[in-house]
């Protein structure tokens, strides 16, 4: 819903708060203690709880308002006859970046936690 009032950034510039977004992400949750009971490569520096569980939150909502930003975009940035194409492609590309960011978290895993 919150798409529909605020349309920020614009189609020009939603590839750099995507990639963005991902980065911060990215780089919040290899700071903190997603493991506790584990020995971590990277330090860590975010260890309250609550702090975890508000970056999950953020990023799950900012994820959500991006996503539909670009189901939004989409469309209008082809001509009419290729609208219901780009749609279902921009919609399958949606699916394989939520599949392939499930895997990339047994990748952040090996990258965070040390192997004893």
């Amino acid at each position: 819903m919150m798409p529909r009032f605020i349309q920020k950034p614009s189609p020009k510039w939603i590839p750099t708060a995507v990639i963005a977004r991902a980065t911060l992400v990215l780089l919040l949750f290899s700071i903190s203690n997603f493991k506790p009971e584990l020995p971590h490569r990277i330090p860590i520096l975010i260890t309250n709880d609550y702090i975890y569980w508000t970056i999950c939150s953020i990023s799950s909502l900012l994820f959500g308002y991006f996503t539909s930003l670009l189901m939004m975009y989409t469309p209008n940035l082809v001509e009419d006859e290729y609208k219901g194409t780009v749609s279902m492609i921009a919609a399958l590309s949606i699916a394989i970046g939520v599949a392939s960011g499930l895997q990339f978290t047994k990748i952040l895993e090996l990258i965070v936690i040390k192997q004893v």
